[in-house]
């Protein structure tokens, strides 16, 4: 219970500041990755190999699409915390990302008529982890269930 918790304030917390500000809080993702490892080592959550592993696969693509856009260093930590948290199921994460991020943009679009108003993706992550670990929404459940 206080595992969630923690996952929904800290997750708000980002969301909100990237909405404000266009940037996510340092303290954001290190909290979220510090109680990911603190609940791996006491059984509770992913073992430290799987959370580095996904911490890894989720910095990792962030990175690749932040040399080549705009995309902003406290998305990068923030799906890289969010992969210490699901693992390498944090691929679900950032292609369901995308989807929402879409919607987010249109709703930008339409409120604001300005294409080039800048959309922060924050919320975007925050809203697809939301929905991935409360919904089960998965984007890649049939590659899941064969491994």
């Amino acid at each position: 219970m206080v595992r969630y918790l923690v996952f929904v304030l800290l997750l708000s917390w980002a969301m909100v500041d990237d909405f404000r500000k266009q940037e996510i809080a340092d303290a954001v993702p290190a909290g979220l990755v510090a109680y990911a490892f603190m609940s791996g080592l006491s059984g509770e959550g992913l073992s430290l190999r799987e959370a580095c592993l996904g911490a890894f696969i989720g910095a990792g693509l962030m990175f690749i699409l932040a040399v080549v856009s705009t995309m902003g260093g406290g998305d990068i930590k923030l799906m890289g915390a969010l992969g210490a948290w699901f693992g390498v199921k944090v691929l679900d994460t950032f292609m369901l990302s995308f989807v929402v991020g879409l919607f987010l943009a249109l709703y930008y679009y339409i409120c604001y008529r300005d294409i080039k108003h800048l959309v922060p993706f924050g919320p975007a992550i925050v809203l697809a982890s939301f929905m991935q670990m409360f919904g089960g929404v998965s984007m890649l459940r049939s590659i899941w269930e064969m491994v």
